[in-house]
């Protein structure tokens, strides 16, 4: 095809560079679209990846309702957080939490044993109400938006009693006392939203309805927190906490009030993994 010589020779090289040059080039781009494709995957992959968080807080409560066992008069409740730290005799709380890019399962425990003065009155001049509380709620939530959550949960709560009166009478004072070991469990619907604040800040905010009459008339929480997270591994929550159950069951010696709203500030420490 083309002449003997050096032109010739030359002409019949470079066809042969262009010839050869474009499955050359393919085989490198392919190569690099292979090499390239597990370094994107990996970027992707911790949006699938799980984490976890463990949350031990403190929470300074106000507590006002009623309790009440069998026949004896309904005692009313009102303790501060002076009075509650007072009278506390043991307290754990801890949230615990492991989710993904979409689904989330949370834990949340609080258990409290507490000896509080009664308010007295016209029919009760003293009272003591000796309360051991244990309030756990797992739960379970689906991303709906980037910032909203919701899901389902079950409140198992789980009161001991113990309840020491002095009742005015006609001709005298009567002392009584009754103790009683009460456990139930509700429903619950939650609902929860994140939104990012400032470097490092954001806001949460969780509100909880439940009960639906399955045990308790209602239950209820509603939760609020600015969260500093200064590193991956550490964040700070704080924030505010009001929490509603009203429980009344049985009648004449089976009676059983537990009718109360706990709120106040709370501090969370996390550790994120």
């Amino acid at each position: 095809m083309y002449s003997s010589g050096p032109i010739g020779s030359l002409l019949a090289h470079e066809v042969h560079l262009v010839v050869t040059g474009i499955p050359a080039a393919s085989l490198i781009l392919v190569t690099a679209t292979l090499a390239a494709a597990p370094a994107a995957l990996a970027q992707s992959a911790p949006e699938d990846q799980w984490h976890y968080l463990v949350e031990p807080y403190v929470m300074l409560p106000h507590v006002d309702g009623t309790v009440s066992l069998g026949n004896l008069p309904d005692v009313s409740v009102h303790a501060s957080p002076g009075d509650i730290f007072s009278h506390l005799q043991f307290a754990a709380m801890l949230y615990a939490e492991a989710h993904d890019n979409n689904w989330a399962i949370t834990s949340d425990l609080i258990y409290s044993r507490v000896a509080q003065n009664a308010s007295v009155g016209p029919v009760i001049s003293y009272g003591r109400v000796d309360l051991r509380t244990l309030l756990w709620e797992p739960a379970l939530l689906y991303r709906v938006t980037p910032w909203l959550q919701a899901g389902a949960g079950a409140d198992l709560t789980a009161v001991q009693t113990n309840l020491n009166l002095t009742i005015n009478t006609p001709l005298t004072p009567l002392s009584a006392s009754r103790s009683r070991s009460n456990s139930w469990l509700d429903p619950t619907v939650i609902l929860r939203g994140t939104w990012p604040l400032a470097q490092k800040w954001s806001l949460m905010a969780q509100g909880n309805v439940g009960g639906f009459g399955v045990n308790s008339r209602s239950t209820w929480q509603a939760q609020l927190y600015a969260i500093y997270r200064p590193t991956e591994l550490l964040s700070l929550s704080f924030g505010y906490r009001a929490i509603g159950d009203d429980y009344d069951r049985g009648s004449g010696p089976e009676r059983f009030i537990y009718n109360t709203t706990t709120f106040g500030p709370v501090i969370r420490f996390g550790f994120n993994f």
